[in-house]
This record gives structure tokens, sequence and C-alpha cells, in this order.
């Protein structure tokens, strides 16, 4: 079995797509619950701006495109780390991490 073979069955195992009925449906529904997210914080981070903060719309929509930004910069750089470190060390500092800012918050 070639690399290529092996990472294709790995990554079709993961996800449940050989076996009937498997992970399939909860991949789709936590795909649909991401979306949703994504769309709500790209609508109400400029309005939270505008609103709470007083900014204007320019203002707005610069603290959407950091947001974005950010999360651009964050995939590039948990890819490079995740290929030096390991994805399961990547997963655990990226959780460590949300908790941190979730208790920030």
């Amino acid at each position: 079995m070639t690399c290529d073979q092996k990472r294709q069955h790995r990554c079709s195992h993961h996800a449940g797509l050989d076996e009937p009925g498997g992970n399939a449906g909860i991949g789709a529904s936590r795909r649909a619950r991401g979306k949703i997210v994504f769309y709500g914080l790209n609508t109400f981070i400029p309005l939270y701006w505008i609103h709470v903060f007083g900014a204007s719309k320019g203002a707005g929509g610069a603290a959407l495109t950091l947001m974005l930004a950010t999360g651009v910069a964050g995939t590039l750089a948990g890819g490079w780390l995740a290929d030096r470190r390991g994805r399961a060390f990547v997963v655990n500092l990226s959780m460590a991490a949300s908790g941190a800012c979730a208790l920030g918050v």
C-alpha cells in the first residue's frame, strides 16, 4: 500500500465514510452549525462595534476584517505547527487558548 493509499484510507476511516451510516451526518451537522456561527459573526460584529462602542461603520468593518484576517493567519500557523509538532498538539493548544479567551470574556 502506497503512502497516498494509506492516507486516503486513514482519512476515510476517521470520517466514518467507510461504514454505512457512519459519521457523515454528524460531520454535516457540525459544518452547518459552524456556518451559522460564521455568518452570524459576519453580521453582528460590525453592528456590535457601531451600537455598543459608538464606532463608525468603517471601524465596524475594520473589526470584521481583523477577525477574518486573524482566522486566515491562525489557519496557516496551525497547519505549519501541525506539520512540525503533530495535530494532537495543535488541537490541545487551540482548545487551551479558546478556554483562556472564554474566561477573559
